[in-house]
């Protein structure tokens, strides 16, 4: 019998799960994950959360999937905000197998669509959720159907991995920056209620 484990933060996924019947344990927070009892027949599935699965867990379970909200080319934190940057064609969703290293495992599934024109990255984020919706439901679908889940040939993870410290530095605005790479990062950066973009004169901010 599947022991199935799903983490995610999101509430609206456990009401999901149940209409699905899927016979599962829902965690939303790391101390939860730490007190189950994980064994070689569990199947992790993590989904729109932050939490780190431990190594010592991966070398207990039988398999760990994530759902990456976001093209294979941006592995990595804010990835709608650096696609909105770069001019990325293509983005969605990536379904691929947890490893120690985030954002690097094999990839078994993507969703995608193709970029609107001047998207901003909170709408972005959104219509990439919905992607990763769909992925979820097709993975434990095909699990609960015991179908063989392959990696997927030809489609590999972009060689930049962003973190938190790079958008940092893009949002920090030099006195000298040219008007058309002012507007490309604050329409790619600028978040109504977040302090994202910012000068720095005399040792104070200005934002």
């Amino acid at each position: 019998m599947m022991n199935l484990v799903v983490v995610t933060s999101k509430e609206e996924y456990f009401e999901r799960l149940k209409k699905m019947r899927v016979d599962s344990i829902i965690v939303s927070s790391k101390e939860e994950l730490l007190n189950i009892s994980f064994n070689k027949d569990t199947i992790l599935i993590t989904f729109n959360t932050n939490i780190i699965i431990p190594v010592e867990i991966l070398q207990k379970i039988k398999i760990g999937y994530n759902i990456h909200a976001a093209s294979p080319e941006f592995p990595g934190r804010d990835p709608h905000h650096w696609a909105v940057y770069f001019g990325a064609k293509r983005y969605g969703a990536v379904c691929h197998i947890l490893t120690k290293n985030v954002d690097s495992g094999s990839i078994v599934d993507v969703e995608l669509f193709d970029m609107p024109k001047d998207i901003s990255p909170l709408e972005l984020l959104k219509k990439a959720n919905i992607c990763a919706k769909v992925l979820i439901d097709r993975l434990i679908y095909k699990l609960y159907k015991n179908e063989k889940i392959c990696v997927l040939e030809g489609i590999s993870w972009g060689k930049r991995k962003t973190k938190r410290k790079d958008l940092l530095e893009i949002c920090k605005i030099p006195c000298d920056i040219h008007n058309e790479e002012l507007s490309k990062r604050i329409h790619s950066f600028h978040v109504e209620g977040y302090n994202n973009i910012y000068i720095e004169l005399e040792g104070n901010k200005f934002y």
